[in-house]
């Protein structure tokens, strides 16, 4: 009598301005119920769909194969100074800029008070 197996897995990569993209796949195989008996048997189909599972998902997120031994889980650094989801951009100098929302923030609240600039 066979036995469904049904391997899955799926990955997730980290882009620049906190952005990510996936994929994932699953495989449903019927094997036979003697390779459930053997253990050793067994291990190694279970490595083989895992790895053609890898292949595909490696595939459709375009990674080669040294990032996916790397299997880093941080994103990687973006050069780009321009600021994310509203945090200051830093120039070379490590000098911190506010935003735009926090300039007109200040010039309201300079007007609500009456200072002068």
């Amino acid at each position: 009598m066979p036995v469904k197996l049904n391997i899955g897995l799926s990955r997730k990569v980290g882009e620049a301005n906190y952005g990510s993209r996936g994929a994932s796949v699953n495989l449903e195989v019927e094997i036979d119920s003697g390779v459930i008996s053997d253990q050793q048997r067994f291990q190694e189909r279970v490595r083989s769909l895992y790895a053609m599972a890898r292949r595909s998902v490696n595939e459709e997120l375009n990674i080669t194969s040294e990032e996916s031994d790397a299997e880093s889980s941080s994103p990687p650094a973006s050069n780009d100074p321009s600021p994310c989801n509203g945090s200051p951009a830093t120039n070379r100098a490590g000098v911190t800029h506010a935003t735009a929302g926090q300039v007109r923030v200040i010039y309201a609240i300079t007007r609500r008070r009456r200072l002068k600039m």
